[in-house]
């Protein structure tokens, strides 16, 4: 099962969830509500801290999964608020070029850019606030 956020492709009409927790409760309540399975997570970069706050509920309830994979991410211990979804446009944009994970010309794209800039980024990295 694959979980696309509010604010992207097909939900790209709905407002980004900018908390990790809330987005992490929510999905929670879509699980739960799932046939009782073995469940094996994958995330990458935000997702895998997703991931992990999902499976930390969904062990509290006795239903966690049983393996979790974590792609380009730091460790939660390791995550900090790096205020990234405060900075203007220009210098969230200069930010994510240092990172070096996104091909110069999706970055250049100006009109793909300005369309994700609110979901992709500045949610994503407020987001990482809760851990």
């Amino acid at each position: 099962m694959a979980i696309q956020y509010p604010g992207r492709q097909e939900r790209r009409a709905e407002q980004p969830i900018a908390d990790l927790m809330v987005l992490a409760d929510r999905i929670c309540d879509v699980l739960r509500g799932q046939p009782e399975m073995p469940m094996t997570f994958f995330g990458h970069s935000m997702g895998a801290l997703e991931d992990f706050e999902v499976g930390r509920r969904l062990e509290a309830d006795g239903h966690g999964p049983s393996w979790l994979f974590a792609s380009r991410c730091r460790a939660p211990s390791a995550c900090r608020d790096e205020g990234f979804h405060l900075l203007d446009d220009a210098r969230l944009m200069a930010q994510v070029r240092r990172l070096n994970g996104t091909n110069l010309a999706v970055l250049a794209d100006e009109g793909l850019m300005r369309a994700t800039l609110p979901a992709l980024l500045r949610a994503d990295c407020s987001g990482r606030r809760g851990l």
